[in-house]
């Protein structure tokens, strides 16, 4: 390319060799042409250079790490390595729909200099169904974005453009926060940046079976580290905090770490004693761990299975 893009798209992949075509050739069908796409291949061990290099294309830049450093590493490789104005992520199973960089642009020419992320609804589809599922984010409200944030990410992943002087700002993806390195970055920046929304569905996210207890542990270890990282912050919002405490307790309990349990619904209460679950749950961590076996699974495993804790 000539000269510097307006945008750089990173995509982060490890071993999707079957699904990256599919994300590259989004990227590539974009109606807005000024771009660079920066593969960032995450050590995988299958045919991803293969692929890659078939595309033969001058928007695409690949680079390879030696060992593998997860999603937040191979993002911030990319990062370090971009040259536009704005960035871009898109994960190597998911798809943009042709529009949605030429909307996202568009938008923040129009937008006050002080927005620094724009980002857009998505359609989610269970590969294994077919089931499709439109996902309506939670708009933005600048004047409270980042109490928004602190209770929860309203942003899904793909569907946002990023001044990259937001990450200047900032710093990198935190490596150590795996699974929740979105909104630990979200909530950073948030602290200086406004943030904008587009209506428009842009984004197909696909659903994969996968091993929920494997990434149920990662999310309660995210969780805890996120809640330390920022716990001066939430407990300027009590029921946030607390909300968070007692998710965090009862994933202890389901971890069988019942000191650990009881002292987080123990503070849960105290930042807001009307939670009734809070209550429950200490009361179960009390409990000889063969009489709440069972319960434990129900209340506990089973819901946080089938959904995000946050």
């Amino acid at each position: 390319m000539s000269r510097e893009p307006l945008v750089s798209i990173i995509i982060p992949t490890y071993n999707r060799a079957k699904f990256l075509p599919r994300a590259v050739n989004s990227v590539l069908n974009q109606t807005f042409k000024d771009f660079e796409l920066i593969i960032v291949d995450d050590a995988s061990t299958d045919n991803t250079k293969d692929i890659i290099q078939g595309f033969k294309d001058p928007h695409i830049r690949y680079i390879k790490h030696n060992d593998n450093r997860g999603i937040a590493g191979a993002r911030n490789t990319g990062i370090k390595t971009s040259k536009g104005e704005y960035i871009a992520f898109l994960d190597d199973d998911d798809e943009w729909l042709p529009e949605k960089l030429t909307l996202q642009v568009r938008k923040f020419e129009k937008c006050p200099d002080r927005v620094g992320l724009i980002y857009c609804n998505y359609t989610s589809i269970d590969v294994t169904t077919g089931t499709k599922r439109d996902k309506n984010l939670v708009p933005c409200m600048n004047n409270i974005l980042y109490k928004q944030l602190l209770s929860g990410n309203i942003i899904g992943s793909g569907t946002y453009l990023i001044k990259k002087e937001c990450f200047d700002k900032v710093g990198l993806f935190d490596e150590e926060v795996l699974g929740k390195e979105d909104w630990d970055m979200w909530i950073r920046i948030a602290r200086y940046y406004h943030f904008d929304y587009l209506l428009e569905t842009l984004v197909i996210h696909y659903d994969h079976p996968s091993q929920m207890t494997s990434n149920l542990n990662k999310r309660y270890i995210a969780l805890e580290k996120i809640i330390k990282k920022h716990e001066n912050n939430m407990r300027n919002f009590p029921k946030i905090y607390s909300r968070h405490l007692n998710i965090l307790g009862k994933l202890h309990l389901l971890y069988r770490k019942r000191k650990k349990c009881i002292y987080c619904l123990l503070k849960s209460i105290r930042y807001n004693p009307f939670k009734k679950s809070s209550y429950l749950y200490l009361l179960l961590s009390l409990l000889p761990q063969f009489l709440t076996k069972s319960v434990i699974r129900k209340r506990i495993f089973e819901p946080f299975k089938h959904k995000t804790i946050l």
